[in-house]
C-alpha cells in the first residue's frame, strides 16, 4: 500500500470511530432523557448476586439462599460471628444473613444518571456497631420482613407472616444426637427473637451500584425513602416474568437482573414512577 492509501485508510477509520462515538453519546442522552438506564455486559458479578439480596435503611444488606445449596453457602461462606441469622417461621424458608459490615453507601447521583435513580457504592466497612444485635430494632424488623417475603409465605394467600433472628453461634448442621443434617437444613438452638405480623410487601427501585445499573429490593418504606422512582410489590396474579419484562422495558435494567430480585411467586405491582417517568 502507498503512503497515500494508508493515510486515507486511517482517515476513514477515524471518521468511523467519531461517528460511532457520536451515536453512542446520542443514544445515551436519549436514554437519560427517557429515564432509562443502559444495561451493561459484565464478565463478573458482585458476590451477593448469587443469592437473594436486599438493602436495609442504613445501607446494610441481607442475603438469602435461593435453594438448598444457596442456604448452605450463605451460612458457611458469608455468615460472620457478628452477623445475624434471619429465618421465616416456615419450613423450607431460606437461610438469611444480615451483614453487619457489608452494605452500600448512598451517593449523590452523577450527571449521566436519570432523575429518580440512586447511586450506591459498595462498602465492606459500614459505620455503626460492630455487632448486628446492637442495630436498631427497626432495621432488624426490616431484615425479618424481607426474609418472610423470600419464603413460601409469599404465595400462601396470607397478608403477613412471622420471622426470627439468632446469633450465628446458635446455628448448627448437627442434631443433638450428633447426626449431620442434609443440604440446606440447619438446627437453631436457644432463644429466638421474634417479629410477628410482618407484611408481605417489598419495594423495588432503580440503582447504579459501583457504576452498574441494578434493581434494588428492600421494604417498601426503605425503597420509597431512598429512590425517587420505585414500585411496591405485593402478592398477586401476574407472573413475575411478565412483571420483570415490564420493568426492564421501562427502565433499561436487565430483565434477568430484575427477575432475580423479585419474590418467589406471582406478584402485583403498584407503580410510583418506576414504570413511567413522572
Amino acid at each position: 500500500r502507498t503512503q497515500k492509501q494508508k493515510a486515507s485508510g486511517a482517515e476513514i477509520a477515524l471518521r468511523r470511530t467519531v461517528q460511532a462515538q457520536y451515536k453512542e453519546e446520542k443514544e445515551a442522552a436519549k436514554d437519560v432523557a427517557g429515564g432509562r438506564l443502559r444495561a451493561i455486559r459484565r464478565s463478573k458479578r458482585f458476590w451477593f448476586e448469587k443469592y437473594r439480596w436486599g438493602i436495609l435503611s442504613d445501607g446494610r444488606i441481607i442475603v438469602g439462599g435461593r435453594d438448598a445449596k444457596g442456604n448452605d453457602a450463605v451460612v458457611k461462606k458469608h455468615m460472620g460471628s457478628h452477623d445475624l441469622y434471619v429465618h421465616a417461621d416456615l419450613h423450607g424458608a431460606p437461610s438469611c444473613i444480615l451483614k453487619i459490615k457489608e452494605g452500600m453507601e448512598f451517593r449523590l447521583a452523577a450527571e449521566h444518571i436519570p432523575d429518580g435513580v440512586r447511586s450506591l457504592q459498595i462498602s465492606q466497612n459500614m459505620d455503626g456497631p460492630d455487632d448486628a444485635r446492637e442495630l436498631p430494632d427497626s432495621i432488624l424488623k426490616e431484615a425479618s420482613q424481607i426474609a418472610v417475603c423470600w419464603s413460601r409465605a409469599w404465595g400462601s394467600g396470607g397478608a403477613a407472616a412471622t420471622a426470627f433472628y439468632v446469633r450465628p453461634s446458635q446455628v448448627s448442621k448437627k442434631t443433638e444426637s450428633g447426626e449431620s443434617l442434609g443440604r440446606g437444613a440447619f438446627v437453631v438452638r436457644g432463644q429466638r427473637h421474634w417479629y410477628r405480623d410482618l407484611p408481605l410487601e417489598l419495594g423495588i427501585g432503580m440503582g447504579v451500584v459501583n457504576g452498574v445499573p441494578l434493581p434494588v429490593i428492600g421494604t417498601a418504606e426503605v425503597i420509597s425513602n431512598h429512590f425517587g422512582r420505585w414500585a411496591r410489590i405485593i402478592p398477586g396474579r401476574d407472573k413475575k416474568e411478565n412483571i420483570a419484562n415490564s420493568i426492564s422495558k421501562a427502565t433499561g435494567l436487565s430483565q434477568d437482573d430484575v427477575l432475580s430480585v423479585l419474590p418467589p411467586g406471582n406478584c402485583s405491582i403498584e407503580d410510583n414512577g418506576l414504570l413511567r417517568k413522572s
